[in-house]
């Protein structure tokens, strides 16, 4: 079954189904057009549908890319026919496909990409045939339009019919012969055939007709009635995709080898297919692209240029430059030319977004980004790609970068345990010392210069755009290690990064690091101890003038040093996922360095992988060495974990006793009375925190379900609407509100705040089932019935759909309204 969890579902045509009368028919036909981040295209192909000489269809959008093209098909959508769905990520042609198919209501299926065009006689030609009956699958012809990129638009230079074959099954199984735009097929084949296969990336419509070729017989109609674009440039995406083209391409053939039957014929034409796709890739793929983005400083783009050009050598790779039209950067921009692509921008982009931007178009099998303030060195690209050539876990490699006196600039990025940030390792160290010398794991690189499996970019779906010239580098590298692959350093590239001469470069990093802070507090692995630790030191910090000092040391004893082994063992286990084994590393802390932060860390790291007994030891043995009042509050914490009152209790006195104006003391005594029930003693409690100063999430989320123990309904809404008014998305404050507003019966505005909710977070599919009954109560039955439809398709199987189904049909049977069915 499809998960729809992240899509979001808008249905333009929802007045017209609404109100269907017994007499009137489903559509003829149902176009299926997947669109993605290409507005400019889809109203021709959109046009091109609406101007066929068949018109009884309906045609269903569904937009799997970023741009909003929602404007697009309500500007063609007079007649009501379209249905617009919206998916929340990119999740790939098949995904969206099947999106619209599970929407679709015609008799027949047929598909237009958003840069394709039917012919005017497109869908008549097909219908015909399919209404004589000889076959459930038919197919045309379709030429291909040749377009080559002039620098300001796209320009038609040819056209042919690469693909005009009589249906064979046999050929089928070798190599796909019929574009997707050509089919139309009954619905009820996808009834015994499945979907589009949503785990290809490519040739999913491929695999979807070896599938019904299996089952149905085809009919070929030898008659051009459509065209598809192929770009020169390599931007069409069959056309770019050529190492992933192959790869799907063997897996299918493998998929499916039972139907060969060991037709020695048939497993030659597939040996010699895959030979000629690997020849051609050989011969015009781009090994590399490198993306630069230009941030308005004319002096540094021809420096980095300048010694690209001396440095590449054969290497068969593009640059994309990314630039913002400032007035001393137009010149060089424009001087450009060979293997150099310009992406203009009008608006100052930020580093991410610049970078995405260039990946968008780029060709080669691996990215490389780098800062238009590098000066690449001779050698330094080889050994990047010599890196992930030669080692598939591999997903991001970064180099060694110097400053302009010749000390080392980064040597890798570890994350700090205290401050749960990351830093520069071994910054200004001589650039001979061994340690900075060795290829190493690292849990980050810069983004300076980084090079990219252009296959993991594009399952990540590039930097993330929320940060602005800064921390975008770490947070894909963090991402990079979620998905299973591996980040290097590797020492043998080096290039000189004239990092403080590009302006503005460190504006928003304050902001940035609380949004990376926040995003990975839960999951981040600290890894400062395991770097230096390999090479023979220890991190050790200190207060200096009034503000932390950071500074590394030898091992004062091989006693002191085997302390530390538990450290490192514990972050080298985390880094591994080995939360099993890494266990036993927390049975004794009096083995570990007499540092109560350290000891402190250990704790807080068993509260995240759930070993709550280990955790109050580490804790109490850190007491031993010195009196700290959060040491006690966290002991509390815990202790109310594992449902010890009394316990918690003890600890919470003991603070409070010393410090009764402690806030988070009190945030953690209102918990322990809502534990109990006891909810005026909470409120009491939260209310005073705040008086201390304490005005965080926990103050409001405690002081609104104390309300509703309490009964105070228009309490709880208010303090749940603060929660909400500094983070919009926050689940469980929406949750709250609903149980609040629902004892006043407050169904207007508790309409409008799931509304608002939904348009950031469309994919909640019990807040949208919440705002269907709500809106049921406020007597709005059209929009609880549009709500039901988008629900049905976002999570079919949804718990209590049946009922909200039920509800309505009384509630049409009560109004006698025209509606006589709430679902087709």
């Amino acid at each position: 079954m499809e998960q729809c969890s992240s899509a979001s579902i808008n249905a333009l045509d929802t007045n017209r189904r609404r109100r269907r009368s017994p007499g009137d028919s489903d559509p003829m036909v149902s176009v299926i057009v997947p669109t993605c981040n290409r507005p400019e295209t889809l109203a021709a192909s959109l046009e091109s549908i609406l101007k066929q000489t068949f018109q009884d269809f309906e045609i269903l959008v569904i937009n799997d890319g970023e741009c909003e093209v929602e404007v697009i098909v309500n500007r063609y959508n007079d007649r009501g026919r379209m249905t617009y769905i919206k998916h929340g990520r990119n999740r790939g042609l098949a995904a969206a496909r099947n999106s619209g198919l599970r929407l679709a209501r015609g008799k027949y299926i047929a598909y237009l990409d958003d840069d394709d065009r039917f012919y005017p006689h497109h869908l008549e030609t097909l219908v015909k045939a399919l209404e004589q009956g000889q076959a459930p699958v038919a197919y045309t012809d379709a030429h291909r339009v040749l377009y080559h990129n002039n620098g300001d638009r796209d320009v038609a230079i040819g056209r042919d019919v690469p693909y005009s074959h009589e249906f064979d099954p046999r050929l089928m199984l070798v190599h796909n012969y019929i574009p997707v735009l050509c089919v139309m097929h009954a619905r009820s084949c996808l009834d015994e055939t499945g979907l589009f296969d949503e785990s290809l990336s490519s040739h999913e419509d491929w695999d979807l007709w070896i599938r019904m070729s299996r089952r149905f017989p085809f009919l070929h109609i030898p008659t051009v009635t459509a065209e598809f674009a192929w770009k020169t440039d390599g931007s069409t995406m069959t056309s770019r995709m050529q190492s992933e083209y192959c790869a799907n391409v063997k897996l299918i053939h493998r998929r499916y080898r039972h139907w060969v039957d060991g037709d020695q014929q048939i497993l030659q034409a597939q040996e010699a297919f895959v030979r000629n796709l690997e020849r051609d890739r050989s011969t015009s793929e781009v090994m590399c692209s490198i993306i630069m983005p230009v941030l308005g400083q004319d002096h540094l783009l021809r420096q980095c240029l300048h010694g690209l050009s001396q440095t590449l050598g054969t290497i068969p790779c593009e640059v994309i430059v990314v630039g913002n039209q400032s007035t001393d950067t137009i010149a060089t921009l424009d001087g450009l030319n060979g293997n150099v692509r310009v992406i203009r921008e009008e608006a100052h982009l930020g580093i991410a977004q610049a970078y995405n931007q260039g990946a968008k178009s780029a060709r080669g099998r691996y990215l490389v980004f780098l800062h238009p303030d590098v000066i690449p060195q001779a050698g330094w690209l080889e050994p990047l790609l010599a890196e992930l050539e030669t080692h598939e876990e591999v997903g991001v490699v970064g180099n060694k970068l110097l400053n302009a006196n010749g000390r080392i600039r980064h040597a890798g990025l570890v994350i700090a345990r205290e401050e749960c940030a990351p830093y520069r390792l071994y910054a200004d160290a001589p650039a001979d010392a061994d340690y900075v010398n060795h290829r190493r794991e690292r849990w980050a690189v810069t983004g300076a210069c980084m090079a990219v499996r252009k296959s993991v970019f594009d399952r990540l779906r590039g930097f993330d755009e929320g940060y602005r010239d800064g921390f975008e580098d770490v947070d894909f590298c963090i991402r990079v290690w979620e998905l299973g692959y591996r980040v290097v350093y590797q020492p043998q590239s080096v290039v000189t990064h004239l990092e403080n001469q590009m302006v503005g470069r460190k504006d928003h990093d304050a902001e940035h690091l609380a949004r990376f802070r926040q995003t990975w507090k839960d999951r981040l692995i600290e890894d400062e101890d395991l770097a230096y630790w390999e090479d023979g030191s220890v991190v050790v910090r200190d207060i200096v003038d009034g503000q932390p000092h950071r500074e590394t040391r030898a091992f004062a004893s091989d006693q002191e040093r085997q302390c530390w082994a538990e450290v490192v063992a514990v972050q080298r286990h985390r880094l591994l996922d080995r939360l099993r084994t890494m266990r036993e590393l927390f049975s004794d802390p009096s083995s570990w360095p007499t540092i109560p932060e350290i000891l402190s860390w250990g704790a807080e790291l068993c509260c995240k992988v759930g070993f709550t007994k280990e955790a109050r030891q580490f804790w109490e043995h850190a007491l031993t060495i010195e009196e700290k009042a959060e040491m006690r509050l966290r002991l509390a914490t815990v202790a109310l974990r594992q449902g010890d009152m009394q316990e918690a209790q003890r600890y919470l006195e003991s603070v409070i006793e010393h410090d009764p104006d402690n806030g988070d003391a009190q945030v953690v005594q209102g918990i322990v009375a809502m534990q109990q029930h006891a909810y005026g003693d909470a409120q009491a409690s939260f209310r005073r925190a705040r008086a201390c100063g304490v005005t965080d999430r926990r103050v409001d989320m405690g002081e609104g379900l104390a309300a509703l123990g309490l009964g105070k309904s228009d309490e709880a809404w208010e303090a749940f609407t603060r929660v909400l008014q500094h983070n919009p998305d926050d689940h469980e404050a929406v949750h709250g509100l609903l149980r609040a507003g629902t004892a006043m019966e407050a169904w207007e505005p508790l309409r409008e705040r799931l509304m608002t909710f939904l348009a950031r977070n469309p994919s909640r599919c019990d807040v949208r089932f919440a705002l269907a009954g709500v809106s049921m109560r406020a007597g709005r039955f059209a929009e609880a019935h549009s709500e039901y439809l988008k629900l049905k398709a976002l999570q079919p199987d949804f718990e209590g759909l049946a009922d909200l189904e039920a509800a309505l049909a009384r509630v049409q049977t009560e109004a006698a309204s025209p509606m006589a069915s709430v679902a087709r």
